[in-house]
């Protein structure tokens, strides 16, 4: 897919949870969109027991909204602080790279 359709609207949250079978394992995926409402950001509860009980986070933000990069950086906090001593695997995605002449977020300023 070379482009965003623009006729797509995000909704205000949307939970999805999938099985995914490898060699014979079975993984539970869940994903929480939250699209980048406070409502949504920790300490709300739904959010904290899902980082809980999470064992692998992705955090994906807009390339061309320089807002919502920043934001991750709680995300990525609340996560360490519900977590604990657990170490768990963090992904960060930058997301809508069709909009390249709309970045707001520099490749160099994302890599962590």
């Amino acid at each position: 897919m070379e482009s965003f359709d623009d006729q797509c609207y995000p909704t205000k949250s949307h939970y999805n949870r999938i099985e995914v079978n490898i060699d014979n394992k079975v993984y539970m995926l869940e994903g929480m969109d939250t699209a980048g409402q406070d409502k949504f950001s920790p300490p709300h509860s739904l959010v904290d027991q899902s980082i809980r009980d999470g064992e692998c986070f992705m955090l994906v933000y807009s390339i061309s909204a320089r807002v919502f990069f920043f934001r991750i950086e709680e995300f990525y906090k609340d996560i360490m602080r519900a977590k604990g001593e657990v170490k768990s695997p963090i992904i960060l995605v930058g997301n809508k790279i069709d909009r390249l002449t709309e970045r707001e977020v520099s490749k160099k300023r994302a890599r962590v």
